[in-house]
């Protein structure tokens, strides 16, 4: 009886094998920030800048088992370390690196999943971030 017991528990369990493992760092830099025309914004105009992200495509499921359905990514951003209110969807596996653009100046905190065909999301990945001037 135990036995059928520990197999109810586990066969209960969510799957483990649609969560996607994130198997990536983050990276931010800094890529344009500032009014345009190769000079400082002029006193009154705020400058837009942009933060260019990178990562390393993940290639196995939690489990281990070889990832074959990874259909896009999803970054989140926000001003505050751990708290993410924007986000922006990329629907292109094949993408390692995007730019956020037009960001005004402050401090930016960049996490990214990833989205398989289920539309599972992974965690997170380890946070980046950048100042914008």
């Amino acid at each position: 009886m135990r036995e059928s017991l520990d197999y109810l528990r586990e066969s209960s369990a969510p799957p483990r094998w649609h969560r996607v493992v994130l198997a990536f760092l983050l990276a931010a830099t800094v890529s344009a920030c500032g009014g345009g025309g190769g000079g400082p914004a002029p006193p009154n105009q705020v400058g837009f800048g942009s933060a260019t992200l990178s990562w390393m495509p993940p290639t196995e499921n939690a489990d281990g088992s070889v990832l074959t359905d990874l259909v896009g990514y999803k970054v989140y951003y926000g001003n505050e370390p751990g708290n993410y209110p924007m986000s922006l969807q990329i629907d292109n596996p094949g993408i390692a690196t995007y730019v956020v653009e037009n960001l005004t100046p402050n401090t930016y905190y960049f996490v990214v999943t990833a989205i398989n065909s289920r539309d599972i999301e992974s965690e997170y990945s380890n946070e980046a971030s950048k100042q914008i001037f």
